[in-house]
């Protein structure tokens, strides 16, 4: 008998009674659970979703481990003396860390992750759940099985400011772990700690799923006892500056696949903010800060403005992004849409990281009318949905003064020169030539040579800038 596939969605669990009473969700992603009617707005204590293939919801416990608690150190900033080593922490994770027991460490598994602890100590002056980010394995014979250190203010917080004066004062408390996603700000981070072409060793984190598996390339990468991840290149060495993919799978299933060039470079690797639709399916892209004069079928319809602090002088126009919708309200959540970037939305009300898609690409993304939704999303490659050539389409030309498109790229162009001279990228997404002192004249054979954000390069020969053409090329 085939048994049905599980899958696990998160379940804020904050301390309510009973199995079937209706309480208010103070974070959001929350959902209700009883064993008779499954699963609805919110969490009850101790309870997660299940869902199976067929569509059917169920609560199941979640197991919670017994053991004791101990305060050991202040906040931090990073957590680069802590045995997970990471660069950079949120202010929620500078303050609420823990360290787990040597014998659930699981050399460094545990590093990123987040659970929920809640005191069982009749000396404590309340007993809420406390959420807490795992960045530390406990010294030798500090902690049995179960047992948590916690930084200061979680176990201020956790004691309901009752303080331990020693090791003989540890309380009991209980927990169990949780996707850090309603605690989790900023977005997914890489951060090289040595790379170079024969090894990578890398920090990933900061993710609202812990990573259960990464690949890049396709070769697994191995976990370090440090919490960074290893790839072995020395029997093929790789160039840093050529594109790379990373594939992170979480222990929920989500798969996050994301192109990556300059290996040794830290950044960011998906991105959180809100979506919203302001656009019916287009003829062309002129109306558009990217202006391209020519969009073929699916760029008309899966379109997207990106806000003003990533816009990054029109660098983004052509390139793709992946997003998925991370919002209770939406009903599609967890599957990925694409869309290209041809615009630039309004700063008033579109922040770092927000998107405005067509509305063809909202309603696939949330299944939803026009709103305003929580949306996680990453840059991918435009390679299996553009189709044609790179085109070139002249914006303002003669033979002293070059303006030009140069788009529909399979691949971001960051760099595009004309007989050895590089032009400049405007602002509003096409190139500029001064040609001042040395004209390009029509009917004399011209080099255009175009280079992908992978450092390809395609050289064209071209006898006429100032027509409309198919460069008859493509990155693939």
């Amino acid at each position: 008998m085939t048994l049905p596939r599980l899958i696990y969605v998160v379940a804020l669990v904050l301390g309510a009674s009973g199995l079937t009473s209706a309480i208010n969700c103070p974070l959001p992603g929350c959902l209700s659970c009883s064993t008779v009617t499954g699963c609805r707005h919110c969490a009850e204590e101790g309870f997660t979703r299940v869902t199976f293939s067929n569509g059917v919801s169920r609560c199941r416990p979640i197991p919670t481990q017994a053991g004791t608690a101990a305060p050991y150190s202040a906040s931090r900033f990073t957590a680069s003396w802590l045995a997970c080593g990471y660069p950079q922490l949120s202010a929620w994770q500078g303050s609420h860390f823990a360290a787990i027991s040597a014998d659930q460490w699981e050399a460094s598994k545990q590093c990123g992750r987040c659970g929920l602890v809640r005191c069982t100590d009749a000396r404590c002056a309340a007993s809420p759940w406390v959420p807490v980010y795992f960045l530390d394995r406990c010294n030798e014979g500090q902690c049995k099985a179960g047992d948590l250190n916690l930084s200061d203010q979680a176990y201020l917080q956790l004691s309901g400011g009752t303080p331990a004066t020693s090791d003989s004062a540890r309380l009991k408390m209980e927990w169990y772990f949780m996707p850090c996603g309603p605690w989790t700000s900023g977005n997914m981070r890489w951060d090289p700690r040595k790379v170079n072409p024969w090894q990578q060793e890398v920090y990933i984190y900061n993710a609202g799923e812990a990573i259960a598996s990464v690949d890049l390339n396709g070769k697994p990468l191995k976990l370090a006892g440090g919490g960074y991840y290893i790839s072995d290149t020395a029997d093929s060495p790789i160039s840093l500056t050529t594109q790379a993919i990373l594939t992170m799978t979480s222990e929920l299933g989500t798969k996050l696949n994301v192109s990556i060039v300059d290996l040794g470079r830290s950044r960011d690797l998906a991105f959180k903010g809100q979506a919203t639709a302001y656009s019916p399916p287009v003829v062309n892209g002129k109306k558009f800060a990217c202006a391209y004069p020519t969009l073929s079928a699916w760029q008309r319809v899966y379109f997207a403005s990106i806000n003003l602090p990533q816009w990054d002088g029109a660098k983004q126009c052509g390139r793709c992004v992946m997003a998925k919708c991370v919002d209770a309200r939406c009903k599609i959540r967890n599957k990925y849409i694409v869309a290209q970037v041809v615009d630039q939305c309004p700063t008033s009300d579109c922040k770092r990281g927000n998107l405005d898609f067509s509305n063809q690409a909202f309603l696939e993304l949330t299944g939803l009318p026009p709103d305003r939704v929580a949306i996680e999303w990453h840059f991918t490659s435009c390679a299996p949905y553009v189709s044609g050539s790179i085109r070139l389409d002249p914006k303002s030309v003669n033979q002293w003064w070059q303006e030009i498109f140069i788009y529909n790229s399979a691949a971001p162009i960051v760099a595009v020169s004309l007989n050895g001279k590089p032009l400049q990228l405007s602002t509003w997404g096409f190139w500029v030539n001064n040609a001042a002192t040395s004209p390009v004249k029509a009917g004399v054979a011209h080099t255009l040579k175009l280079t992908s954000d992978a450092g390809r390069t395609l050289s064209i020969t071209i006898t006429d800038i100032g027509k409309a053409q198919s460069l008859g090329v493509q990155f693939r």
